[in-house]
């Protein structure tokens, strides 16, 4: 399946136990055993464009705009992550306690456990995403 197609994706978001949903239309392919979703995401008025790329074991998400980094999320892995919102910058450790792909005809279900620690205190922030891009 090289073909773009239009998809609708469904973004469920916890922060340390604060739930966040958003929905998008964006594009998805698969090509080479990867999954690459884009998107589109306003903050106001302000863009960001966002990418996934999605494999068996890890995935890529790849922020540009008002939200830009890279968060690389790989079971078991701890990865620096830099990201930048609103022209101010953090820098973060992102540890994946799991990560799960499933596809089924018309779907396609990402589910991670996460943690982030900025180094700059003990307190840890715990991430849960759940995303599911779908198309007719």
């Amino acid at each position: 399946m090289n073909e773009v197609k239009n998809v609708l994706i469904k973004i469920n978001i916890t922060i340390n136990g604060e739930a966040f949903y958003n929905e998008y239309q964006g594009e998805y392919t698969f090509k080479n055993g990867i999954h690459t979703i884009a998107y589109d995401s306003y903050s106001g008025t302000d863009l960001t464009r966002n990418g996934i790329q999605a494999a068996e074991t890890s995935m890529l998400l790849h922020r540009t705009g008002v939200f830009e980094g890279d968060m690389l999320f790989d079971i078991g892995s701890d990865t620096v992550v830099k990201y930048d919102a609103f022209m101010v910058g953090s820098t973060f450790l992102l540890h994946t306690d799991s990560y799960y792909i499933t596809v089924k005809d018309k779907e396609v279900r990402i589910i991670i456990s996460y943690t982030l620690h900025d180094g700059s205190s003990q307190d840890v922030i715990d991430g849960r995403q759940d995303i599911t891009v779908s198309w007719q």
